[in-house]
């Protein structure tokens, strides 16, 4: 593939990968067949023994890669299938950073900081090309600062400026080597070992397929990916008298949502007490939950998370709090709750749109 290749191109190159997955796959166990006969034979030529390794081990890589590229374009194949819709930047956001704390790609959880702008209008976009296009930018950031020992951050901020919701991807890492700047977007350029070289590529293709825009800045201090996305309008809820429930042990908090949600045509219930919130639980099949982190005198939220997860595994769990640390969402995302709301960017409007767009899951 050269630099001009397209995201259609990308798609009908994949049996070509396909068969050559299939084709280099025998060649290192015959290598090491080889080497194993020779030393049979007794011939323990160490010229050729170390050939034989290191074509080995040079295959075995470029299977490897090839593998990742493939994975890459079947990736493609499924995005071709799926349509755009208006959605809102910062669950996204949440989304992929939950992947990275599930998965445990990086150890040093606390590098994470987000700083989301509230109040952002939604973008229409693919929003499986969105994901794959931060999670990668997020996971080169990982890369960048890997090796870091003191103060390695990863701040991810969103933001409006102008026309455009922008969402930027930042990391105190090395920075980009100058001689790589000018082709950090090219086809098959990476900088790790086992990289397929695609990441970035594709990242700009689906942006710029999607009417979105993919640029960065790098320097010894820091590199910043920054994705620029065009504002759009605002879905219309469609709850069809959807069950909420609302746990806040803060009544103002309490009755501003009560009353958004109520106005938008949700049956809501709210309490402030755990008994009360563990009764209603049980008594009603809710299909909302938004649950306090902490509800006071020692109480924490996740606790009543995961009795709804127990007599209502189909809800959407939402948990509001205000201060979010990676340590509780990693313990609220395997209770299963589904996202996390910091009181500090809260709006009305997102948080029906999140609720909207959970539920269409």
């Amino acid at each position: 593939m050269n630099n001009d290749t397209n995201l259609t191109e990308g798609i009908a190159l994949s049996s070509m990968v396909h068969a050559l997955v299939n084709d280099l796959g025998w060649i290192p166990h015959s290598l090491e067949s080889i080497a194993e006969k020779l030393n049979e034979l007794g011939i323990s030529d160490n010229e050729i023994i170390d050939t034989l390794v290191d074509s080995k081990k040079s295959i075995q890589n470029s299977l490897i890669i090839l593998s990742n590229q493939l994975k890459f374009f079947r990736t493609l194949q499924n995005l071709e299938d799926t349509e755009t819709s208006f959605i809102q930047v910062n669950p996204v956001i949440q989304e992929c950073l939950k992947s990275f704390v599930e998965n445990k790609k990086l150890n040093r959880q606390d590098v994470f900081k987000l700083n989301l702008a509230k109040n952002l209008p939604s973008v229409k976009i693919n929003k499986q090309a969105l994901i794959l296009s931060l999670s990668n930018l997020i996971d080169n950031a990982v890369q960048a600062i890997r090796d870091k020992t003191d103060n390695a951050q990863i701040e991810i901020k969103s933001y409006l400026e102008g026309d455009f919701v922008v969402i930027d991807v930042v990391d105190n890492g090395v920075g980009i080597p100058q001689e790589l700047r000018e082709k950090i977007f090219n086809v098959g350029l990476s900088t790790k070992a086992s990289g397929h070289g695609l990441g970035l590529w594709l990242s700009r293709n689906l942006m710029t397929k999607y009417g979105a825009s993919l640029s960065f800045i790098s320097n010894k201090r820091k590199t910043i990916f920054r994705i620029q996305l065009i504002k759009g309008e605002l879905t219309k809820i469609n709850s069809k008298k959807r069950k909420v429930l609302i746990v806040e042990d803060e009544l103002q908090w309490q009755r501003i949502i009560r009353k958004s949600l109520i106005e938008n045509e949700f049956e809501v219930y709210s309490a402030t007490e755990i008994e009360n919130a563990i009764s209603l639980i049980k008594a009603e099949n809710f299909d909302v939950a938004l649950l306090d982190l902490n509800l006071g005198k020692g109480i924490n939220g996740l606790e009543i998370a995961r009795i709804v997860r127990e007599y209502n595994p189909e809800a959407l769990i939402m948990m509001i709090s205000a201060f979010i640390d990676v340590t509780s969402m990693k313990e609220a995302f395997d209770i299963g709750v589904d996202n996390f709301i910091s009181k500090g960017d809260i709006s009305i409007t997102g948080l029906l749109s999140q609720i909207d767009e959970g539920l269409l899951k």
